[in-house]
């Protein structure tokens, strides 16, 4: 609240200075909103965050997003996370307060919602987002309140740079190209190989990749089916964690981000530490699953893929599939 009204700002002096009965007198404070009894009963903020959202979920990226069950703040910073929101609520009035997705304004609004979060989960992966936030909070509130146009992209070359980092490290897709763990835009590598026998975690960044490719993809969570509305959300190495030997050459691939894909639980615990080639993954309900979610056909792949020594091919193969598709696929949000 005291973002949307005091030009971006929203500190310890900003909040404070929401309950303030006299003018501002600062240049700084310019912009700030004077808010006097007639204005908390009208309740501005609450009214214009609604409308905003209202549109937003008018959107098939941020309707995908809520069926998964995540939101904007699981995949981008606190800080970010106002500014985008804020942000949002800013552009909205600008446009002119828009309530459809019909509409030319409307359709600006959700194209520019998805562009500007997209931007931001890059910004996050190269570790723009440090600290509180505050002050790139407050530019980006400010820059979204002037902005009636479509924002600038990231560039298709930029994202197939980013997916190359994070499949294949200091290597690329190219053949020959020796693979190491993967990185985030930044460098800094994210997938680590696999020290220590036992489960290993999947990386939170790998995640929000995924569920961004999920979204982008408009790939429907199971969550809203009636048959799966008691199953959570379980994570699933497609080549088995703990099939991997631990210092091993190919243990770079256990928690890449081609070797991850989401499972409902009942299906991930049937599927376990099994390949795809095992019965339990041949047939039924789990077969659909890891079929619906890892992108693989079962039948077809699964003997590609059924050995470590077979991993780096199922990571190169599937890596180059996911930067594809996302590539291809965010276009039509744009």
């Amino acid at each position: 609240m005291a973002a949307y009204h005091h030009d971006g700002l929203f500190n310890k002096d900003s909040y404070h200075e929401l309950s303030r009965t006299t003018k501002f007198t600062k240049p700084t404070h310019a912009k700030w909103d004077l808010l006097v009894t007639s204005d908390w009963k009208v309740r501005k903020f609450e009214t214009a965050a609604e409308g905003m959202y209202k549109l937003l979920m008018q959107f098939d990226y941020f309707i995908k997003l809520k069926e998964w069950g995540w939101s904007v703040r699981n995949l981008i910073s606190d800080g970010a996370t106002i500014g985008y929101y804020v942000g949002l609520i800013k552009h909205h009035e600008k446009l002119g307060s828009p309530t459809s997705n019909g509409t030319a304004a409307g359709k600006l609004f959700g194209k520019n919602a998805y562009i500007l979060l997209d931007r931001l989960i890059v910004e996050g992966m190269k570790g723009m987002w440090g600290g509180s936030g505050d002050s790139a909070a407050q530019r980006l509130i400010q820059e979204m309140a002037k902005q009636d146009n479509l924002l600038k992209q990231i560039s298709d070359s930029d994202w197939q740079d980013y997916w190359t980092k994070l499949v294949c490290g200091e290597g690329d897709f190219s053949a020959g190209s020796t693979l190491t763990e993967g990185q985030l835009a930044n460098e800094q590598v994210v997938s680590k190989g696999k020290k220590v026998t036992g489960k290993t975690s999947i990386p939170a960044w790998v995640k929000k990749i995924m569920v961004h490719y999920y979204c982008t993809s408009k790939i429907t969570s199971f969550k809203i089916d009636p048959v799966y509305s008691d199953c959570k959300e379980h994570w699933d190495h497609i080549f088995p964690d703990t099939k991997f030997t631990a210092g091993g050459s190919m243990s770079i691939y256990c928690v890449n981000i081609a070797n991850v894909c989401i499972l409902p639980d009942k299906n991930n615990i049937k599927k376990s530490a099994k390949v795809l080639t095992h019965t339990d993954c041949q047939s039924g309900d789990t077969k659909a699953m890891i079929e619906r979610y890892s992108e693989l056909d079962v039948k077809t792949d699964g003997p590609m893929y059924d050995d470590e020594k077979k991993t780096e091919a199922l990571v190169r193969y599937r890596g180059k599939l996911l930067m594809d598709n996302f590539v291809k696929k965010r276009h039509k949000l744009m």
